[in-house]
């Protein structure tokens, strides 16, 4: 009997109301939040850093081919970092000294460098 009372008493039936109230709040939050960030990651403004000169096809091509609206190439590797820092672009594509040569004579592994600030999302 002091179950159903407790059950059935404006302070319990508030409490619930308020445990759904908030969960249903919470998830309309979050979803309305976070549903747009794919949709707009093409806007994202990045760089394309080229250290090697034997690489400006490559650096055309991925220039061309990514699917971001805003790439930059005009930048060093280091005023690139702190466009980075500053979150002014949000990735960094880096083509290392000598990349050309070194997938053309395949002695030495050799990749792209990407750095992004996981601070941005």
């Amino acid at each position: 009997m002091n179950v159903r009372k407790f059950l059935i008493s404006k302070g319990t039936i508030g409490a619930l109301f308020m445990i759904l109230f908030y969960g249903l709040v919470m998830v309309g939050t979050y979803f309305s939040g976070y549903k747009v960030i794919p949709h707009k990651v093409k806007e994202l403004p990045v760089a394309i850093v080229n250290q090697d000169t034997q690489s400006q096809s490559l650096k055309k091509q991925l220039k061309k081919d990514l699917p971001f609206h805003h790439v930059r190439t005009q930048y060093t590797l280091t005023q690139a970092q702190k466009k980075l820092k500053n979150r002014q672009i949000y990735m960094i594509i880096q083509i290392p000294k000598n990349f050309h040569s070194k997938i053309v004579k395949q002695e030495q592994n050799t990749n792209l460098k990407f750095w992004i600030n996981e601070s941005n999302p």
